[in-house]
């Protein structure tokens, strides 16, 4: 401590140390709080559901069916090159439609997933949505995504709401 002054006076090693810590430690708070982990398989799933809800309202097309996987093949026999029109097709009827998707059951294993849901469909201006459908969906995880590869009961919410269509 000066006389004059009553401050301290740090030597030029003591400021680079106290420098290189300061680095130090806004580095490691920048890590710490700049990474998110990684969000669980179940996140996922909940957000494949989400954004498969997001792309109906807004008839997106391609949002919808890059969630299909390119090995889709259900108990009916589509395969995603059978489907992919089927959904360009009825997104271009230009009707509204709202989804509510409600996940009854969840099961990942390891790199598979099956999932039920209860779907409700709002449709034409409708005040009410109708009755849910059952659907089921098993999932393969292909790199970080989970895409879609087989589902049963989408047939019947077609058929009922969407103007014909077999079982799937």
């Amino acid at each position: 401590m000066t006389q004059a002054t009553g401050k301290h006076r740090l030597s030029r090693r003591a400021r680079i140390a106290l420098m290189v810590v300061g680095m130090l430690l806004g580095g490691g708070l920048y890590v710490l709080l700049g990474q998110r982990p990684e969000p669980t398989d179940e996140q996922k799933l909940y957000r494949l559901v989400s954004e498969a809800q997001k792309a109906v309202a807004q008839h997106n097309t391609t949002g919808l069916t890059r969630l299909i996987s390119d090995d889709y093949q259900d108990r009916s026999g589509y395969t995603r090159e059978q489907l992919v029109p089927m959904i360009a097709s009825w997104m271009r009827g230009g009707e509204q439609y709202e989804v509510q998707p409600e996940i009854k059951q969840m099961t990942v294993r390891g790199d598979f997933a099956d999932m039920v849901l209860d779907v409700r469909l709002r449709y034409g201006g409708a005040q009410q949505y109708t009755e849910p459908y059952r659907i089921k969906l098993t999932l393969q995880r292909e790199g970080r995504q989970w895409k879609v590869i087989s589902a049963e009961g989408w047939g019947e919410a077609q058929g009922g709401v969407m103007g014909g269509g077999e079982s799937g």
